[in-house]
């Protein structure tokens, strides 16, 4: 979690940076936190501290008055931040007042969660478990991979190309992992850190640099999860495959007409008709608004053959979470 944030305008970051910093609830019982973590204090970077009185975080029904308070703020109040919380301590509403004091006019963003519970417990049979691990996309589809791996029937293997860092993998792993499988997952990645990668992790609170072998902490992120992974270092373009059967295929790498074909001729012949499930994360790529429009044709070129070839692949999820993704069952061979 987030607890300093620098800036430093004048070169390096030193001990003389200033920065603001986050503090929150860590009350424990039995060895879990009882208030979710949730905000406690801002100190900004004059060094002001803005506590709770301050700020508004709304304590459940049964807390104390002075936390319940969703009155005119008291003390610092420039610009007031209001947080309302569930019973589970889980945030439900977020105010922020660029006015003065929060008041019943203030806009708000709302949180809602699923309820779904069976014996007292809240049913997670088709959520993913947490994963904290910078994505390119495969982090915003965590339940819907997650209950993917889970529900796969055992037919055949997963693999996945463009692995990076594990966000995508993690919770098919996860998903096999609850469902009792040993069903193996190939995972094809260069895992050397290019200059944009590092941009996206340091985006994403993790430091990498350029030129780093990515495999290492690759494996920390996944092979914790499910140990049944095999690693595959190298270009994609170069990847070779033994014929075993594929039950689910994700690919999140092969935007060039060159690297998608390559990819279908050594990875199509082993899917199975009816059953083999293809993510290709980056189908609608092409549709960014940043790419030229020479990059366009060239990154359209998944969406192409799925239309040249509509007989042999039906869809069934598409832009999971706002990605490129879409997401077919396998019908029968082109080739």
């Amino acid at each position: 979690m987030l607890t300093k944030e620098y800036q430093e305008h004048n070169g390096a970051k030193d001990a003389n940076t200033w920065y603001v910093g986050y503090n929150y609830d860590e009350s424990a019982s039995g060895g879990e936190f009882t208030k979710g973590l949730r905000p406690t204090s801002i100190r900004y970077a004059d060094g002001r501290l803005v506590e709770d009185k301050d700020m508004h975080f709304c304590a459940p029904a049964g807390a104390d008055h002075h936390r319940r308070s969703r009155g005119r703020g008291r003390g610092n109040v420039l610009n007031e931040i209001v947080r309302e919380y569930n019973d589970l301590a889980m945030l439900v509403k977020e105010f922020q007042e660029h006015g003065g004091a929060k008041d019943a006019n203030t806009p708000y963003v709302g949180y809602n969660y699923d309820e779904s519970a069976a014996g007292g417990e809240f049913d997670r049979s088709e959520m993913s478990p947490c994963f904290p691990i910078p994505s390119m996309g495969g982090g915003q589809m965590a339940d819907f991979l997650y209950a993917t791996g889970k529900a796969l029937r055992g037919v055949g293997c997963v693999v996945e190309c463009g692995s990076w860092l594990g966000a995508s993998v993690a919770p098919v792993a996860a998903g096999l992992r609850d469902a009792g499988s040993t069903a193996a997952i190939h995972c094809y990645d260069r895992w050397r850190a290019t200059k944009e990668e590092v941009r996206k992790a340091a985006a994403q609170g993790v430091e990498l640099f350029e030129g780093q072998d990515l495999l290492p902490l690759f494996k920390e992120n996944v092979l914790a999860i499910y140990p049944h992974v095999v690693c595959h270092q190298g270009w994609t373009r170069e990847a070779t495959w033994r014929d075993d059967p594929i039950e689910l295929y994700i690919d999140d790498c092969n935007k060039d007409p060159e690297d998608f074909h390559h990819a279908l001729a050594t990875f199509g012949p082993a899917w199975i008709p009816g059953q083999t499930i293809v993510v290709l994360m980056d189908y609608e790529f092409y549709r960014k608004p940043h790419l030229s429009a020479e990059q366009r044709e060239r990154y359209a070129c998944q969406r192409r053959f799925i239309e040249e070839h509509a007989d042999c692949f039906e869809q069934i999820a598409a832009n999971i979470g706002g990605t490129s993704a879409v997401v077919f069952r396998y019908r029968k061979s082109w080739i």
